[in-house]
């Protein structure tokens, strides 16, 4: 195997509960009109992994996303997410041809509409049996 890199970009008007694990909604109510107004949001995401040998590699990711709220309301919504932003970078090794282990590290931010931020760091481990 060899190294790659992996790009992905979405656009588009009520895509926010399908992109980014539903960080955001699609839309919101218009009570002036009774109808549903869909929100702008766009994301993008990039990967590299590199083979360190052909049983042990590294992936180095990065996504962001950012939805556009204020161009259907005017009231500021406080739990609504604007942004986020996610790295993470990982070991991930073959044992043998059916067992893998690995370790990855993520960090994470969002922002809401009000202004609000929160962080979040995280390591996680993982072992898959394939038969």
């Amino acid at each position: 195997d060899t190294d790659d890199l992996r790009f992905t970009f979405f656009t588009g008007s009520g895509l926010g509960r399908y992109a980014a694990l539903n960080a955001a909604q699609g839309a919101v109510y218009n009570e002036e009109t009774g109808s549903l107004d869909a929100i702008d949001s766009t994301g993008y995401g990039v990967a590299y992994r590199h083979m360190w040998t052909d049983k042990a590699r590294t992936s180095i990711m990065f996504s962001a996303f950012d939805a556009d709220a204020e161009q259907v309301t005017e009231v500021t919504m406080v739990d609504y997410t604007d942004k986020t932003y996610s790295a993470r970078v990982n070991y991930i090794y073959s044992m043998t041809k059916t067992v893998t282990v690995g370790a990855e590290y993520a960090y994470a931010k969002r922002e809401t509409d009000a202004g609000l931020e929160g962080d979040m760091s995280r390591v996680q481990f993982s072992a898959k049996y394939a038969f």
